[in-house]
């Protein structure tokens, strides 16, 4: 398993890095996965670690579930959190939905209805090392899946 995950983490980077550039704005999962999903963990730590090497700006998404909140807290920051909010193309996004559906990799409810807009951070640091003593809410759009 160990071996596996390295495996595929060493090919997203590979293939990731031969497409990102300096200066590009990258959207992609959050490092607590949205709701927890270990392979938005593992595109979010390939992404972060080419971050700084090449110099583009990371966002991710807001989702946030009871299950996945507390790895979301550990990100919490010592200082607020700026973020932007864009609208939704709920055409597009429909259309990216029928690629996952088709493919046997969609994990949404069925009847899952997009927002009209949709708020991005800019993806937090490394995890601080040191405990601070406050720190700072996210906006988190908090949903549940199934129950």
């Amino acid at each position: 398993m160990a071996a596996d995950y390295r495996r595929n983490y060493a090919m997203i980077r590979s293939r990731l890095a031969d497409q990102l550039l300096a200066g590009m704005n990258v959207f992609t999962h959050a490092p607590w996965g949205e709701y927890g999903h270990e392979d938005h963990v593992q595109v979010y730590r390939v992404l972060e670690s080419l971050r700084d090497e090449i110099g583009f700006t990371l966002w991710v998404s807001n989702y946030c579930t009871e299950r996945s909140f507390p790895l979301a807290a550990r990100y919490f920051p010592a200082t607020p959190v700026s973020y932007v909010r864009l609208p939704v193309d709920p055409d597009y996004c429909e259309q990216v939905a029928e690629v996952y559906r088709r493919t046997g990799c969609w994990t949404w409810t069925d009847d899952w209805a997009w927002f009209d807009d949709e708020c991005f951070m800019e993806a937090p640091r490394s995890r601080e090392q040191h405990p601070v003593p406050q720190r700072h809410l996210m906006p988190l759009n908090m949903f549940a899946i199934g129950g």
